[in-house]
């Protein structure tokens, strides 16, 4: 049996769907995660556990690891960090045969039934964006964001403050494909895309639709004659920030539903057509189509008030994740 361990470094209030979040851990059972924070939890699942540091502890932690002084001077900088995980808590990881990196702006469902032993013996790294990203607990995996092939260079990365999304596509991913790691890039998530105010899975057609976590499963329910009933891994909320409304009834027993505004109490246990028509976010193509420009516009803004440094970066990184994509295209 393969153990793995997913760890997240958190600094800051934590948000209100928390104790969802928590809840979804616990379904998955043979998975161990770990906290890292300054802030203190209540009672947690028996496979939740606190590493308790201060951020400024911490930056030094990745210095003394690293060999070099850092840059970390807000939390949103972490997400670089997070390939380095597997040196900085190998006395964390003992015993563990994958660790993996992590969100908690999502819903776990039965991610075992998509990261199977059988995968696990076959590839040393599982996922390819950094909201989760599995690696084999060895040397070679464990020194891996130092290799050459990503759009910046680890050094560069970890000594100057702005954010380079190393974690994924356009650092880690290229890495991997450089160093010819055994990658597998098909697991099936239920990625919320920014490009949208509400959930919607990026790629898909829009249509009738709601999220759902039932019994410990992420589900997307659909359809317009007959229910269409579609699992995944996880949802990833892509940076929506839902309200809480689940009671701990409703928690403890998962049947919530998710969207994109709150998480709401499920009361019924079987799924029809008329809950899809009352759960349904999607309006009309039109509509999509001017939410997508309108979102495109205020990204072009945000970018146009970045400092010249900032948009070098934002180019290179777009560009990154461009010849990662047609890395991907090449090899269907």
């Amino acid at each position: 049996m393969n153990r793995i361990k997913l760890i997240v470094c958190y600094y800051g209030k934590f948000p209100e769907w928390m104790n969802v979040w928590l809840k979804s851990c616990e379904l998955n059972s043979n998975i161990d995660f770990m906290i890292v924070t300054d802030i203190k939890l209540g009672e947690l699942p028996s496979n939740v556990t606190i590493l308790n540091i201060g951020f400024n502890e911490l930056k030094k932690h990745f210095s003394n690891v690293l060999g070099f002084e850092v840059s970390l001077e807000t939390p949103y900088k972490l997400c670089d960090y997070k390939p380095v995980y597997g040196k900085a808590f190998q006395k964390e990881l003992d015993g563990y045969e994958f660790w993996g990196c992590c969100d908690i702006d999502l819903i776990w469902g039965n991610i075992s039934k998509f990261i199977t032993n059988e995968i696990l013996d076959k590839y040393d790294l599982i996922g390819k964006y950094g909201h989760l990203m599995i690696y084999r607990n060895n040397e070679k995996m464990n020194n891996l964001f130092m290799q050459k092939g990503g759009t910046f260079q680890y050094k560069t990365v970890f000594i100057n403050d702005n954010n380079y999304s190393f974690d994924e596509m356009s650092g880690m991913d290229l890495i991997a494909h450089r160093k010819q790691v055994k990658q597998y890039k098909n697991l099936k998530v239920a990625n919320a895309s920014p490009l949208y105010s509400r959930f919607k899975i990026a790629g898909t057609v829009s249509e009738k639709e709601f999220f759902v976590w039932k019994d410990g499963k992420v589900l997307r329910v659909s359809g317009e004659k007959e229910v269409q009933i579609e699992e995944f891994a996880y949802l990833h909320f892509s940076g929506k920030k839902p309200k809480n409304n689940a009671s701990k009834e409703y928690i403890e027993k998962s049947n919530v539903y998710l969207s994109a505004k709150s998480l709401e109490n499920r009361l019924q246990e079987e799924f029809t057509l008329k809950e899809i028509e009352e759960k349904n976010m999607f309006i009309s193509e039109e509509v999509d189509k001017t939410e997508k420009r309108k979102i495109n516009k205020r990204k072009i803004v945000s970018v146009l008030n970045k400092t010249i440094k900032q948009k070098m970066i934002w180019i290179k990184v777009h560009k990154g994740v461009s010849k990662f994509n047609r890395i991907e295209r090449e090899n269907v």
